[in-house]
């Protein structure tokens, strides 16, 4: 506990609270640069066929895999019972409960779903 009067602790406080927003702002704009250096990084790799590279203590690469995106929820879940193929569910859609439902619809669709493809770099420091 302590005994500094409550006008000080909310200075205190109201100090502490800008230092971390104008923190949150620089590391915003760092995360923003990393961003969109490992997306050029993305493309210039793809475009030249590159799909590992090393330099400047960095060695990068791009990996995919491919995830399910349902299309036809009636047809996959007759196909799982048919199948006995219950170890295709992972109780998954949520995704912010499927966008809010799909911006309630008005059909911005939410029946079906469909495949895509990750697209991810890994980077690892090397020295």
């Amino acid at each position: 506990m302590t005994d500094r009067p409550i006008g000080d602790i909310l200075a205190t406080l109201r100090e502490a609270r800008e230092r971390k927003q104008k923190a949150a702002a620089k590391l915003k704009a760092i995360d923003d640069e990393v961003s969109a250096l490992e997306t050029e990084l993305m493309i210039t790799m793809e475009k030249q066929g590159v799909k590992q590279s090393s330099g400047s203590g960095l060695t990068v690469s791009i990996s995919r895999s491919k995830g399910p995106k349902l299309t036809d929820w009636d047809a996959f879940w007759r196909y799982a019972r048919r199948n006995d193929a219950s170890h295709l569910f992972e109780r998954r859609v949520h995704s912010k409960a499927w966008r809010e439902e799909c911006d309630a619809r008005r059909d911005h669709t939410v029946p079906g779903v469909e495949e895509y493809e990750r697209v991810s770099l890994h980077v690892t420091k090397t020295d």
